[in-house]
């Protein structure tokens, strides 16, 4: 039986969303996974991602570099975050003859000094990696835009937890929630995420208030800079209904999305964000909600959004047409029940084996595999 192969995965961070999808490539594979930013915060995983804790690594850039060259890995993976350590990684691997693995999760240029004149480097990067893994199709169209070539290039499926996410949430509940919440009666509109320019909740805010319905509830979960200034929009907006949740548990989320009639992701392009993918969306439709988000969400244009099958993708920055889809689900009790379904059924298939997958079929061609 031929040995797993030898591979250092070098990322930023281990966020309990990526927990068991690392678990999965370590079954399949001797990987040493290597961290250079330690953890923060609660959305940072503290377990050990495999059996032995000697392959889960907390380093630096410096520290890091040195295993690559005293230790023996035929493959070396490394994600696109971080300014310098990629392209040492990358000049590492190439000059030590090993195999490059780019995992890429943006798909757009930041409009940045930095990004300018660092672009040239990355396309060198993109053309002698030996593969390059990327969060759905958006990323992968990015990439041939920039002449990378498509039969190298390997769709990771952005997957959650969806055992946790599906979970049965009772009526009681349900009930429980809505009242604490002040939303007894009424059809929920809901965000999670960060109160940031670039997550667009100024153009949600704007969308529910043109609906002029006292029967709908915007429910908004997170935290961030922007809180107050969202909350005095509210008021100015006069809308009947609002409540800001607050940080909500990773693991108590699932009730939130099982409450809510609608889910909404209303990012926004800035000068140096684009939304990668969106996981929050995974979460929603898990527990069946219809979706609306806008085309700068990446799992809005990368596959997991069907229009008109489990929810509707509008253009960004524009409330008027987040208000006309909004609408639509709202006022339209069939509609929703079918997008709903859909959402279930759909999300079924975006697990971590399939994420899995993209990297395995990226390491077998990297080796020399025909793809």
């Amino acid at each position: 039986m031929n040995e797993p192969v030898k591979i250092a995965f070098i990322t930023n961070l281990c966020p309990t969303y990526r927990v068991k999808a690392f678990q999965g490539l370590a079954k399949r594979y001797d990987v040493d996974f290597y961290f250079y930013c330690r953890p923060e915060d609660s959305r940072v995983s503290h377990l050990e991602i495999v059996s032995d804790a000697e392959r889960f690594h907390y380093l630096t850039t410096a520290q890091i570099l040195m295993r690559l060259f005293t230790q023996n890995y035929p493959v070396v993976i490394k994600c696109s975050n971080g300014k310098y350590i990629t392209l040492l990684s990358f000049l590492t691997a190439k000059l030590m003859r090993k195999k490059f693995i780019f995992w890429h999760s943006m798909w757009y240029t930041p409009q940045t000094l930095f990004r300018r004149f660092s672009m040239p480097v990355l396309k060198w990067i993109f053309k002698y990696s030996d593969a390059v893994v990327v969060y759905g199709e958006h990323g992968k169209k990015y990439l041939e835009s920039h002449g990378v070539e498509p039969r190298k290039i390997f769709i990771a499926w952005q997957s959650v937890d969806n055992e946790l996410f599906a979970k049965a949430v009772p009526a009681k509940a349900l009930s429980t929630i809505r009242g604490a919440r002040a939303a007894a009666g009424k059809k929920v509109v809901l965000f999670v995420g960060r109160f940031v320019e670039e997550k667009g909740v100024s153009y949600l805010i704007e969308a529910v208030a043109q609906l002029k319905d006292d029967g709908l509830c915007l429910m908004l979960v997170g935290e961030g800079p922007l809180k107050e200034a969202l909350e005095k929009q509210c008021v100015e907006n006069r809308l009947d209904c609002f409540v800001f949740v607050g940080k909500v548990p990773n693991s108590e989320l699932y009730k939130y999305y099982a409450l809510a009639d609608v889910f909404v992701l209303p990012s926004i392009t800035t000068r140096e964000f684009k939304e990668p993918w969106g996981l929050v969306v995974n979460e929603a439709m898990n527990q069946g909600t219809p979706v609306v988000v806008t085309d700068a969400v990446g799992a809005g244009v990368g596959g997991l959004v069907q229009e008109g099958v489990n929810g509707f993708v509008v253009p960004e920055r524009d409330s008027q047409s987040l208000s006309v889809a909004l609408r639509k689900i709202i006022s339209d009790d069939a509609l929703r029940a079918a997008m709903g379904q859909n959402a279930k059924r759909v999300i079924k298939d975006w697990t971590y084996e399939r994420m899995v997958e993209g990297f395995t079929d990226a390491i077998a061609y990297a080796q020399g595999a025909k793809k």
